[in-house]
């Protein structure tokens, strides 16, 4: 299915797309142990673009971007529908870390994947400057300088 070009085959790579879509919102079923005993739910299962490629016939993932890259110039109705499966995945990807329906570890390393520059680390550059401008009450000073002593920089006229 991966060097299909004509109309038929334009309209069978989409129904492809479509069903692994389908089959991956769906889920597949799971036991899940409840107070109640052992229950068997469907649990929704994340897209990838290995699976998708897969699914058409190419050997991984970077065939799959290569025949997109190539769709790109030689034929645009096989780009469109490749390039939005990748979108559609992306989206459900994120969609599924947000709703809670995928393991959030594994949503990333997927993410982190797809993109080199996705990062859950943050740079953070915290600079405190200035000068404390308040100075303890009387009462509060007295206390201090009996149990501390004097402290540098007050003198006993500030009192």
């Amino acid at each position: 299915m991966a060097n299909k070009t004509g109309r038929d085959d334009l309209q069978s790579i989409q129904s492809a797309i479509d069903d692994y879509l389908a089959t991956c919102a769906t889920g597949k079923p799971v036991n899940q142990a409840r107070k109640s005993g052992v229950v068997r739910v469907l649990k929704p299962i994340p897209p990838t673009l290995e699976g998708l490629a897969l699914v058409l016939g190419y050997r991984g993932r970077d065939d799959l971007e290569g025949a997109i890259e190539r769709a790109a110039d030689e034929n645009p109705e096989l780009h469109n529908i490749l390039t939005r499966a990748r979108v559609t995945i992306i989206c459900a990807l994120l969609e599924g870390a947000c709703n809670g329906s995928f393991e959030p570890r594994i949503t990333q390393a997927l993410l982190a994947s797809l993109d080199s520059n996705y990062s859950t680390k943050y740079a953070v550059d915290h600079t405190v400057s200035g000068t404390i401008t308040h100075q303890p009450s009387e009462s509060m000073q007295a206390l201090i300088d009996s149990q501390c002593g004097q402290l540098p920089g007050s003198t006993s006229e500030d009192e």
